[in-house]
């Protein structure tokens, strides 16, 4: 299987609105493409810088469309646009006013689906409408997204080897729901080095996984200090989706 070309979210699974504004005093962030809904929530959230990666070619493409139809549609346009690319199970080319959209893509994008535009799919997942922006956010949105986030094309264990400098959060959503143990911890070694005194590895947690709280880690050489900071759940009931965080205190 090509992973290149997995079908991408129209819309988020995961609560972007609760996730990006739980640490709202981090200005840069490198985040999981997704369904771009990531980078846009940080986006009105605080950050100042926003980069993006994914293993998915089209959680690029994805993205882009949602930041290019900020300048071309209204609200209630761009809420029919991400809705009917999630129910559109054929060419979404047929979804609504995407045809307004796509001219006006990034040229990367434009390469992408004149490439593998056959197999271009953004109906991954069941439509979450609550985590569309609300009618205010996309107002913010628009003013404060004026241009396409950078794109990193990289699975998560070859990331650090894309880029360079430091964040103040690492949001690896979901990912290492699926990943073992040994190598989360190799992931988030390699890691390290990219975030800021007091930044941040957020792991969206969906499923059981493990007891991070054992988590502690310091080296005498370089005096960098990490460690599992706590889980925050979405709800006061303690089930469900969590943020698995780990913070580097030194």
């Amino acid at each position: 299987m090509n992973l290149d070309l997995v079908p991408a979210y129209a819309i988020s699974n995961e609560n972007q609105r609760w996730i990006t504004s739980r640490f709202q005093n981090a200005k840069r962030i490198l985040t999981v493409a997704g369904s771009g809904d990531q980078a846009m929530f940080y986006s009105i959230n605080g950050a100042t810088h926003v980069d993006t990666y994914d293993i998915a070619l089209f959680a690029h493409v994805i993205q882009d469309i949602k930041t290019t139809a900020l300048k071309i549609l209204n609200h209630n346009e761009y809420c029919e646009l991400i809705e009917s690319l999630n129910n559109t199970y054929g060419d979404y080319r047929t979804a609504k006013h995407i045809a307004r959209v796509l001219p006006h893509l990034p040229v990367d994008s434009i390469e992408i689906l004149n490439k593998y535009g056959q197999y271009a799919n953004f109906n991954r997942g069941s439509m979450y409408p609550e985590h569309l922006p609300t009618r205010d956010e996309y107002a913010r949105m628009q003013a404060t997204i004026t241009q396409p986030f950078n794109f990193i094309h990289t699975p998560l264990n070859k990331l650090h080897e894309k880029i360079s400098g430091q964040y103040d959060i690492i949001n690896i959503s979901n990912i290492f729901d699926t990943v073992p143990g040994r190598e989360q911890l190799q992931i988030m070694s390699n890691l390290l080095p990219h975030l800021s005194v007091d930044g941040r590895l957020l792991y969206i947690a969906q499923a059981g996984g493990y007891d991070y709280s054992v988590i502690q880690y310091e080296n005498p050489q370089t005096g960098i200090k990490f460690g599992h900071e706590g889980t925050f759940y979405q709800n006061a009931h303690q089930r469900g989706p969590r943020i698995e965080s780990f913070i580097r205190t030194r």
